[in-house]
Parts: structure tokens; sequence; C-alpha cells
């Protein structure tokens, strides 16, 4: 390990992949260099280190990422930093506690992302339900009585179909010749 003075103070996956994509334009390595030098597929780092990631580091690419940019992870205790709910209740159960998933608060702040999907997934259980027979009405009431027939019929004729083939398939293995 050397002496090297920290390039930053990094807190969040936010301000991970802010560094990551600072290291890389310092560097003045395009995306597809990274990709070489590190083994992934091509354009991958471009997912990675897009302005809004489409891809999200995982337990391979975090190592190889680090090490083509260069980079190395010093942990250190940060007492200004701690949740105090979190101590209390590691004391009071005389264990590690650990957060629920989806939960990762530091000082009242989620990840961008992580409060998206979060957002997205109450949407989604309170209305869930409620929306998904709907659907299927209103799409009956703008359909045509003409339409209607020809998705049926056509749903009728594929039906057939798949009872014929089977049939025939039933057929040739009861028939060894």
């Amino acid at each position: 390990m050397t002496d090297a003075p920290p390039l930053a103070i990094v807190r969040t996956y936010a301000e991970l992949h802010a560094v990551l994509r600072q290291r890389a334009a310092d560097m003045k390595a395009s995306r597809n260099a990274i990709d070489e030098v590190a083994g992934l597929t091509s354009g991958y780092a471009s997912k990675l280190l897009a302005p809004m990631p489409m891809k999200t580091l995982g337990r391979t690419t975090f190592a190889l990422m680090l090490q083509t940019l260069g980079l190395a992870i010093v942990v250190v205790d940060d007492p200004n930093r701690h949740s105090e709910k979190v101590k209390n209740t590691a004391q009071a159960t005389g264990r590690k506690a650990m957060l629920a998933p989806g939960k990762h608060v530091i000082d009242g702040v989620m990840e961008t992302r992580a409060l998206q999907r979060h957002a997205l997934i109450i949407m989604l259980r309170k209305n869930g339900r409620k929306g998904a027979p709907l659907g299927g009405v209103a799409r009956a009431k703008s359909l045509t009585p003409a339409r209607r027939r020809q998705i049926a019929r056509r749903a009728a004729m594929i039906r057939w179909q798949i009872w014929r083939r089977t049939r025939e398939e039933r057929r040739k293995s009861r028939d060894p010749s």
C-alpha cells in the first residue's frame, strides 16, 4: 500500500460511481479501452459509467474496474456517521443489527435509484390488483365487435393447430414403424 493522498471520500454508491467516472476522464481512457483492459464485454464499461448507469458494479466488475482504473478502496471508521438506531438495536438485542432490504439510508438520504424503485414497488402493491382486471374490461370496450370476432377466431385456430400437432405426435410415439 502506498501513502498516496486519497482521491475522494465515498459514502454512497452514487459517490463511488462519480469517482469512477472522474478517474476514467482524468486518465482519458475510452470506455472501449476500459472494456479491453478489464476483460469486459464490449460496451459494458459504457453501461457502468453512464451518467444514469444501466448496469451496476457487481462482485466481479467492481474488482475489475478498480484494477483497470488503478484504484484501491481503504475502509476507515467514521465515528460521526454511525447510526444511533443501529447502535441501539445492536445493544438491545445483543447481536449485530442488519438493515432491511432496500432500506439503505444514511442521514435520511436514500440513493436515487433505490428511492425510485421503492416508490414504484409501493405504488404497484397499492394499485396493481385494482388495475389488472380493469385493463381487460377497458380493452374489450375499445374493440369493435368485428375485431373481437377476429381475435377469437385466431385464438381458436391456434388452439386447434396445437391440438392437431399434439395428436400427431401422440400417434407417432405409439407407432414404432
